[in-house]
């Protein structure tokens, strides 16, 4: 930790605890402040890692796990993700990326007392609420039907996967709404949905 922390001097380890997702360890610094290693860091409510593509981005990780910001270049990325969540300098999804690393650790400063405005979750093998068929859509800008057809507001951009082979589908457009049945053809088997607060 002395070494992402580099000319700064911690006072002493206040907490250390685990969440489902990830390892949290707070220390006191000597400014007054609390530093937080992070290892492991996920996206709240999906489990899935995440990753920034431009440093001026670092601290949208620490921002979405609600602290105040990041220690610059604390980041630590390893590993080789099927799927992570791009994040900008707020904590915002900027878009979902195939086959990356991830960060694995980072240092932030200042825990607050907020809670994320949104809420993102995970949802498998969606299907109509009244008929029980799976859903589809054709087109990448008609993905937010799915979510806003289970009561969200939004998908997180490219987040579906698609599999199986049905034997009806229902398409749907961008607000949810059935467009058509199409038969003999696969189905989003998981997308990410978006609800604001």
């Amino acid at each position: 930790m002395m070494k992402l922390l580099t000319g700064i001097f911690l006072l002493g380890s206040i907490s250390s605890y685990a969440t489902a997702e990830m390892k949290i360890s707070e220390s006191f610094l000597s400014s007054g402040e609390i530093s937080a290693l992070i290892i492991e860091p996920r996206y709240p409510g999906t489990g899935l890692p995440i990753r920034f593509d431009d440093w001026i981005k670092e601290d949208g990780v620490c921002k979405l796990l609600g602290y105040e910001r990041a220690v610059p270049r604390s980041s630590i990325f390893s590993g080789w993700d099927q799927r992570v969540i791009m994040l900008d300098r707020n904590g915002n999804i900027e878009k979902l990326r195939n086959d990356t690393d991830s960060v694995t650790q980072i240092a932030c400063i200042n825990r607050l007392n907020n809670t994320s405005p949104e809420e993102k979750k995970v949802v498998n093998n969606p299907v109509h609420p009244d008929s029980l068929i799976p859903l589809r859509f054709d087109d990448w800008y008609k993905e937010d039907g799915v979510c806003k057809l289970l009561g969200y507001e939004s998908a997180v951009p490219r987040s579906s996967i698609f599999g199986g082979y049905e034997e009806r589908v229902i398409m749907l457009n961008r607000n949810g709404n059935i467009e058509k049945l199409r038969n003999d053809t696969d189905s989003v088997t998981e997308i990410v949905c978006v609800k604001h607060f």
